[in-house]
């Protein structure tokens, strides 16, 4: 879908900081979401992928190759580290 709405391939992100806690991403923004993945942002670059600022802070896109590439984006996504996590303040009205 963001290849159709932008022109590039990317995966939508909601980033932890001082300023959006991880409670409150969980209660505004992933509320619909029972589980959600957690990444570090370290890990995700080391692998050459890039997060783009989406204008909606705290909000971006990661992409591979300047967003061209879609098959190296899922492999390099997916082969990162991360954890699962439940989401405690799911809303399941919304789900």
């Amino acid at each position: 879908m963001n290849h159709d709405l932008y022109g590039f391939y990317g995966v939508s992100v909601w980033m932890v900081r001082p300023d959006s806690p991880l409670t409150q991403l969980e209660r505004t923004k992933l509320v619909k979401f029972d589980r959600y993945a957690e990444f570090n942002v370290a890990d995700l670059v080391a692998r050459g992928l890039e997060l783009w600022a989406t204008g909606v802070h705290p909000h971006y896109d990661v992409v591979c190759q300047g967003g061209r590439e879609l098959d190296g984006l899922i492999a390099l996504f997916a082969a990162a580290p991360h954890q699962i996590h439940s989401n405690p303040h799911v809303d399941r009205e919304e789900t």
